[in-house]
């Protein structure tokens, strides 16, 4: 299997130890293979920034002390 599959994999919910047990491989344990079979998601990348910034406005808005 190679770097695609595992992030189709990832993706479809697989946890790191089965894609490791497929693979016959040490990835649940290694940060560096999992670096290398499964890069950063440019997808969840975006949403975790949409996330902080959704997130930042809404403390903004209930900051204490803030004049309406």
């Amino acid at each position: 299997m190679r770097r695609s599959g595992t992030v189709e994999a990832t993706a479809g919910g697989a946890s790191a130890q089965a894609i490791s047990t497929k693979m016959a491989n040490t990835l649940a344990a290694s940060t560096r293979l999992q670096q290398t079979y499964n890069p950063v998601n440019i997808a969840t990348v975006r949403d975790v920034d949409a996330n902080r910034r959704e997130g930042r406005a809404k403390l903004r808005k209930n900051k204490p002390g803030r004049k309406m």
